[in-house]
């Protein structure tokens, strides 16, 4: 498991420094979840870090043209500015692992925490979802980031998602370019 901390200096002194946090892998118990959670808010306590956010994903299992992105808060306040950003509040559901557990903890700590969730079919690496999430917290934290790598690898996402699509087509006997009719006769 690795996880890495960027440290950004803003150019402008009214502006905010970023820390931000990259990791390849959540812990496989609860105590090294806290453990981990409460070392990673050691470090951003140190560099006077007030609000936090997290970001996931909303697992459908169906794959959309344009992901949504869900957002939820540990402050009323913050929840209601979510839809002026073009995040919709999430009303159902829950958010598990490092993503749920670093914002309560950060909520303890005194430091506002938000998490955004982009909508994903849960079956591939969704640099759309990605990137949809990325959009939405850069105009909450108003900073821009050169995305074109990120552009490119959501239209290799599309790309893909397209093939499967097409694959699974044929696997159900479909012509291509005929919309697939489920037989929705008995159901188990």
């Amino acid at each position: 498991m690795k996880n890495t901390i960027f440290y950004s200096k803003a150019a402008v002194s009214s502006s905010n420094d970023v820390l931000l946090l990259t990791g390849d892998a959540q812990p496989i118990s609860p105590e090294s979840e806290y453990l981990l959670a409460e070392q990673i808010l050691d470090i951003a306590a140190k560099f006077n870090t007030k609000k936090v956010f997290t970001l996931a994903a909303s697992v459908t299992g169906v794959f959309v043209d344009k992901p949504r992105v869900f957002g939820t808060a540990t402050d009323s306040n913050i929840v209601k500015t979510l839809p002026e950003k073009n995040i919709l509040t999430m009303d159902s559901g829950s958010i598990v692992g490092m993503n749920g557990l670093i914002i309560g903890i950060a909520m303890l700590r005194g430091m506002q925490g938000t998490c955004l969730l982009g909508e994903t079919s849960g079956y591939v690496v969704d640099a759309k979802a990605s990137k949809s999430i990325l959009e939405n917290m850069l105009s909450v934290v108003d900073i821009t980031v050169d995305m074109t790598n990120l552009e490119k690898k959501a239209k290799d996402t599309e790309r893909l998602i397209q093939t499967m699509q097409q694959q699974a087509g044929r696997t159900l006997g479909q012509q291509p370019g005929v919309p697939h009719k489920p037989d929705i006769g008995y159901i188990a």
